[in-house]
């Protein structure tokens, strides 16, 4: 998280103080991993792309760590959602209402909020007035707390359960442009049977293709894919249909448990 922080905020010079921080936490953060996966016995990693930054650490032929004269193997196991907990709303709604989650204090949650009110929330209202964007999250940070204050979005601070707020949302928007691991709020929005518009960093880490999301890197692109998701409403039910049933399938923790029991066993 951050590496990919340092990269963000060094594009940006007003953001160059902010660079310097994450590339320092970065480099001790670095030595920290590689000190403790030295002295683990095994290491469970939530996706391939996390196994591979892990092996990075060590630079070995393949993917397992030399610790002297025994090997530390990587296991990949994703992470999971309750599927029967977290469940599609029997009726779709009509409203063109966007939805965030996430804890609001989150340095890259909160760039992604401030990123998509200032840059792609207009673009989509200018092309669809109604549109609102929900940010559900506990300890919104005072930017986040400000952005209320602009047209279309609410900011609903802690709440008791984050399922009426999906259930209400015709899009599920995942704009991060920094962070690392997977996302459980794509998870639980894929087990609602929400459409998702993510950029690539937002669903890093999770096998999904265009079946299941949409995929937007540019504030132009994720505005336009917004735009048409909600005048083509088919495709949002078929993208939502199909992140349920991947859910279902590769995601849910009733499959995932009995792999991590068998890594103790072994």
């Amino acid at each position: 998280m951050q590496r990919t922080a340092f990269e963000a905020d060094a594009r940006r010079p007003a953001r160059w103080h902010a660079a310097l921080y994450s590339l320092i936490q970065w480099k001790k953060l670095e030595r920290y991993e590689r000190a403790m996966c030295r002295a683990a016995d095994h290491i469970v990693v939530c996706s391939e792309a996390d196994a591979r930054a892990i092996t990075t650490l060590f630079h070995p032929p393949d993917a397992s760590l030399a610790i002297g004269k025994r090997q530390s193997k990587i296991t990949v196991i994703p992470n999971g959602v309750d599927t029967e907990f977290y469940t599609p709303a029997e009726t779709p709604r009509d409203e063109p209402q966007l939805v965030f989650t996430g804890k609001m204090d989150f340095r890259p949650n909160i760039d992604a909020m401030t990123w998509f009110a200032a840059e792609i929330l207009p673009r989509v209202r200018a092309e669809i007035p109604q549109a609102q964007l929900v940010i559900v999250g506990q300890k919104p940070a005072p930017t986040i707390r400000a952005l209320a204050r602009q047209p279309g979005i609410t900011v609903t601070g802690w709440v008791t359960d984050t399922r009426p707020y999906l259930r209400d949302a015709a899009l599920y928007v995942v704009p991060l442009r920094m962070g690392s691991g997977t996302r459980l709020k794509v998870l639980e929005a894929m087990a609602m049977g929400k459409a998702i518009v993510s950029t690539t960093r937002g669903i890093e880490g999770l096998e999904l293709t265009e079946r299941e999301v949409v995929v937007a890197d540019t504030r132009e692109e994720f505005a336009r894919a917004i735009v048409s998701l909600w005048r083509d409403s088919a495709r949002r039910r078929a993208l939502g249909q199909n992140a349920r049933t991947l859910a279902e399938a590769r995601y849910d923790w009733r499959a995932l448990v009995p792999r991590f029991e068998e890594v103790f066993r072994a």
